[in-house]
């Protein structure tokens, strides 16, 4: 399998050194005033991730048309198995995230190239492993006569390696500031996805196994040709050891910024029910579709700070690279959301007359949407490896918000806007409490390593990959 999958990707490409497949050809980094443009790559991230899921959207849509629920459930129960696939990976796409453009920013190719190799040798063993397991179930399954799960198992046998292997070259790619073509496979993925519902009203179930496995292979081929040379696996016990232990904080934190998003969700379905979530739904709706343009500034600015961070060694030249961009975005969806707030009520009843209920949480869930302008800074505490002081803003915000709910939802009926009230001051809270931290975290590392900066990183700092791996 493993072999048939690296034929179908790989095709009949000429292979070239491993530095070209990172741009890693030049002993000095490009600049940053020399990379592409910042509002180009935001918009293209943003627009691309919304755009994609408004596909998925329509197409989740129309599946339930053509499919009975009892398919669409098992389907969905097996389709877990691609989102949770990364977490096989043990952090090592996260730690390669971080460490690719630190090391180009320091010029150090050798360790870069060791790492990286790395990364896609245990992503593409990892796959492989699961990928098998995946086939096992599948012939167990056919043996015992239930044909949906063996073509539901069969498939994931091919997607589960996909879903391990994406992350990885993302990282490569972001790190190349190659944001616009990430963000395309994503969208033709979509589109594809899209075009293979008209499948399933004559295949059903094994329409949305065909119909998921097209998704991944173009999604994955678009990924392996949008890189001008594809690295060479190599196992490298200490940069594996390296990679995990940088990468396993970051996804952890990961996680729980993960389960901050959606706690007011949560906590509303334990003590509402049901009901009152959907009625919640249009509030959430604000909510994400605020993080969507924070997340594609981070994810553009991520590469850029872990990069400057290795070229001068000192945490501040990262830190300083977010003000600016946190105080036009922080300016420019001021207007947005009150325009917002004054314009819900009169819209939302309008056109989704059920969801009127909902409006006074959808206007406390815009506030919550424009604090996240001011969270572009969380990316600093992965460059500076410090993400023991963004897992304490993420504590004391959920505790401000637990902590809040009392008080905001005196009533029974004032639970929905309570929660979002409450979960707005926690916004607020992190908001606050991230920066602050952040500028005490960076400059406290500069106090810790006083000489550092001064000889521009020329010594490890913080998991640098200038130091040779022991």
């Amino acid at each position: 399998m493993r072999a048939w999958l690296g034929c179908v990707l790989l095709g009949a490409r000429s292979r070239g050194s491993f530095r070209q497949a990172v741009c890693l050809s030049q002993p000095q980094a490009v600049p940053i005033q020399a990379r592409k443009g910042i509002l180009r790559l935001v918009g293209a991230v943003a627009g691309g991730s919304v755009f994609s899921f408004g596909i998925r959207l329509v197409s989740g849509l129309l599946i339930t048309a053509f499919i009975l629920p009892e398919e669409l459930g098992l389907f969905n129960g097996l389709a877990l198995l691609l989102t949770y696939a990364p977490c096989l990976l043990g952090g090592v796409s996260a730690g390669l995230a971080r460490e690719l453009p630190i090391g180009i920013g320091r010029g150090d190719l050798e360790t870069t190239q060791r790492l990286t190799r790395c990364t896609f040798w245990w992503a593409w063993r990892v796959g492989f492993m699961a990928g098998l397991v995946m086939a096992f179930l599948s012939v167990v399954s056919g043996i015992r006569g239930d044909a949906h799960f063996a073509a539901g198992f069969a498939t994931f046998a091919f997607c589960v390696p996909c879903a391990c292997l994406i992350p990885c070259l993302q990282a490569c790619l972001k790190t190349r500031d190659e944001f616009v073509r990430v963000a395309q496979a994503q969208v033709l993925a979509a589109v594809v996805g899209l075009a293979t519902v008209a499948a399933i009203p004559f295949l059903g179930f094994y329409g949305l196994c065909c119909r998921t496995l097209l998704m991944m292979a173009v999604e994955v081929v678009l990924l392996y040709r949008a890189m001008p040379e594809t690295p060479r696996p190599r196992w490298d016990w200490s940069a594996c050891r390296r990679l995990i232990a940088t990468g396993i904080p970051i996804y952890a934190v990961s996680m729980a910024f993960l389960s901050w998003r959606s706690m007011d969700s949560v906590i509303l379905l334990y003590l509402a029910g049901s009901g009152s979530l959907g009625l919640y739904a249009v509030a959430v709706l604000f909510t994400q579709g605020g993080a969507a343009l924070t997340n594609a500034l981070g994810q553009v600015l991520y590469p850029r700070m872990a990069e400057a961070y290795g070229r001068t060694g000192d945490p501040r030249e990262a830190l300083a690279m977010i003000w600016r961009p946190m105080a036009l975005l922080g300016l420019a969806g001021l207007p947005v959301f009150l325009l917002a707030w004054t314009a819900v009520p009169h819209v939302i009843p309008w056109a989704l007359p059920k969801y009127a209920a909902g409006v006074p949480a959808a206007q406390w869930a815009c506030l919550s949407a424009y604090l996240g302008c001011f969270l572009v800074n969380l990316p600093v505490f992965n460059v500076v490896k410090r993400q023991d002081l963004l897992a304490l803003s993420l504590a004391v915000s959920a505790a401000a918000f637990l902590a809040a709910l009392p008080l905001t939802s005196t009533r029974s009926e004032e639970l929905l806007v309570g929660v979002a009230k409450a979960y707005a001051l926690g916004n607020l809270t992190l908001a606050i409490g991230s920066n602050v931290l952040a500028v005490w975290g960076t400059h406290a590392a500069c106090r810790r390593e006083p000489t550092l900066a001064r000889r521009g990183g020329q010594q490890d700092l913080s998991g640098s990959l200038s130091a040779p791996i022991s």
